[in-house]
């Protein structure tokens, strides 16, 4: 069994996946402008640079991306579990910090830089 934790920015509800028929996703990815082209290949890319970084020891892929929006997936792994048996908290706090990345950066150029100073997950 594939157990797969799905994180859109900004959180949604909206369609969602039947638990039968595959993952359970929630979108309103269609009330997005879409990207231009080549912002739309940089940001369906993040997490492929041509070496190992944080997001690809994770795990994170870029399911989707538009103007402020972006769905990411982090597939289950076991590695990825604390002692009680749940995917650890450190994981899916990394997945929120990271999928805000694309959602906020596909409206900046290239150039423009950015880092998380403070996050807080509750």
């Amino acid at each position: 069994m594939t157990r797969t934790v799905v994180l859109s920015a900004p959180a949604s509800s909206g369609s969602r996946g039947s638990p039968q028929g595959g993952p359970f996703v929630v979108s309103r990815e269609d009330q997005f402008a879409a990207l231009d082209e080549a912002a739309a290949l940089r940001w369906m890319g993040y997490g492929n640079w041509g070496r190992d970084y944080y997001p690809n020891l994770v795990g994170f892929s870029v399911e989707a991306v538009r103007v402020d929006y972006c769905r990411m997936r982090l597939a289950y792994r076991p590695i990825l579990e604390q002692p009680a048996g749940v995917v650890h908290g450190g994981a899916i706090a990394s997945l929120i910090d990271s999928v805000v990345v694309p959602a906020i950066g596909s409206v900046y150029e290239p150039s423009v830089g950015f880092a998380t100073i403070d996050l807080t997950v509750q």
